[in-house]
């Protein structure tokens, strides 16, 4: 999960379509290891992971589609977007710790942990998010959603352009909207 996540973020200025091209190669390593075929010592312990506590593949490329979001800078229009996006960065992760860490109970029990599992997920997710705005602005991300930004009179221009909107009490206001939220 890390090293998908590395690709596209050390690779900051580079041509996008270079980034596709390692991400893909990446996500055929996946598959290869999937299959029984890892190449590496990565990928075979993700080989050992599937095969001795059953991770499903559906959740391993739900992440690397998360991930190929970063790719291009991307921009949220509302919650429901943002949400989708930290389904499949962070909530795909929790996912697969229900089947590394293991549920005791019946299958009633699993899906109630796997949904909790999602829920600490994308609430981990908002919580990187709004640790990391300063930095993302520097690399021109904002993932904050212009529709929480604008209910709080602020847009994504100003987070990306204005070092001083964290003084904004609007700005305080919102931040702490967004910490309740996670």
């Amino acid at each position: 999960c890390r090293l998908a996540d590395d690709i596209v973020d050390r690779n900051r200025g580079k041509d996008t379509a270079l980034l596709q091209a390692e991400l893909d190669a990446y996500r055929a390593g996946v598959a290869e290891a999937i299959a029984g075929r890892p190449e590496g010592p990565v990928f075979r312990e993700l080989w050992r992971c599937v095969q001795e506590f059953g991770v499903p593949s559906d959740v391993l490329e739900e992440l690397l589609n998360g991930v190929a979001r970063d790719v291009q800078p991307q921009r949220y229009a509302t919650w429901a977007e943002l949400s989708l996006y930290c389904e499949g960065v962070a909530a795909s992760v929790g996912a697969m710790c229900t089947y590394i860490f293991g549920v005791a109970g019946d299958e009633a029990v699993r899906e109630r942990a796997l949904r909790y599992a999602r829920t600490l997920g994308v609430a981990m997710q908002v919580t990187n998010i709004l640790r990391d705005v300063g930095e993302d602005a520097l690399i021109g991300r904002c993932y904050l959603p212009d529709d929480v930004l604008s209910a709080f009179g602020l847009s994504a221009e100003r987070v990306l352009h204005d070092p001083t909107v964290k003084d904004d009490p609007q700005w305080i206001a919102m931040m702490r909207h967004e910490v309740a939220r996670a």
